[in-house]
């Protein structure tokens, strides 16, 4: 239970408790995971969320210009800087990792199919596809797509590589069902698309409860929540700083550890009450 205010319970004057300021919580470290030192840090915000609801220590902090909109902004940041809507993907086995494992020899027979149709495939663009239309299919087929070294990534390269092959005889582009039946008539048969799929989807496969290939998106959408759940974070930080400082003369000793505004570090039996973050 939050201890009792000793100021007066009306809303002015207030009277500055002598305390030093809390110092500014360190920088963020980029990562997938929040590291101990920022989660000790929502736990201290929660405390100050829960605590400053009581009757008395909200009285003086609503002097000092803390209001429930205030309040409610910081629950919405301390949610999402909590992770909110963020998944456990990051928890379990990949499709990256799966590939990082793929034999050797078998990504040899990707990396060579790679190497045989994707320069094939730039040739027949430029000999097929009208002059106007060129420059702009070739753009488009090719791009975010190039010849990777040997090794996982010409398994998602070659796999975006047929998924557009795929794609050409229901294009709109001009010269695109010529593409494609040049490319079968060079050799890259239905038939040889499909074994090449069929490869893939094992490499993709191999290593058990890994995410299947289409998941890729989903590895994009989980990148978008971890930059948003920084985002939070690092404002969640700008609002605390700021009614750390703003309330650190308004309390006493034990109103400042109750609402999470000063900590208490252990030292053996004896208990020291620091400013910091380090809980």
């Amino acid at each position: 239970m939050p201890m009792k205010n000793t100021a007066s319970h009306t809303a002015a004057p207030i009277v500055a408790r002598p305390s030093s300021p809390a110092p500014p919580i360190a920088p963020v470290v980029d990562g997938a995971a929040l590291v101990p030192q920022e989660r000790r840090f929502l736990g201290r915000v929660s405390r100050f969320l829960l605590n400053v609801r009581d009757p008395d220590l909200y009285r003086v902090a609503q002097g000092h210009g803390y209001t429930w909109s205030e309040h409610e902004t910081a629950w919405t940041l301390f949610r999402r800087a909590s992770g909110e809507g963020r998944t456990l993907r990051a928890a379990t086995p990949s499709a990256a990792r799966a590939r990082a494992s793929a034999p050797i020899a078998e990504l040899r027979i990707i990396d060579g199919f790679e190497n045989l149709w994707f320069p094939r495939t730039r040739a027949i663009i430029a000999r097929v596809v009208p002059k106007e239309h060129r420059a702009a299919f070739t753009e488009a087929f090719f791009r975010d797509l190039t010849q990777q070294p040997l090794g996982p990534a010409v398994i998602l390269s070659v796999r975006t590589y047929l998924t557009r092959v795929a794609a050409l005889p229901t294009s709109g582009m001009p010269g695109a069902r010529e593409v494609r039946d040049t490319l079968r008539a060079r050799g890259l048969t239905d038939a040889v698309a499909g074994a090449m799929l069929t490869r893939l989807d094992a490499l993709e496969l191999l290593q058990p409860g890994a995410a299947p290939p289409a998941a890729d998106n989903g590895a994009e959408d989980e990148a978008a929540a971890m930059a948003a759940q920084r985002e939070a974070f690092t404002a969640l930080k700008l609002w605390f700083n700021d009614w750390a400082t703003t309330l650190g003369t308004a309390y006493g000793k034990r109103q400042l550890i109750t609402l999470g505004l000063r900590v208490v570090r252990r030292k053996g039996a004896a208990v020291e009450a620091v400013d910091g973050d380090d809980a």
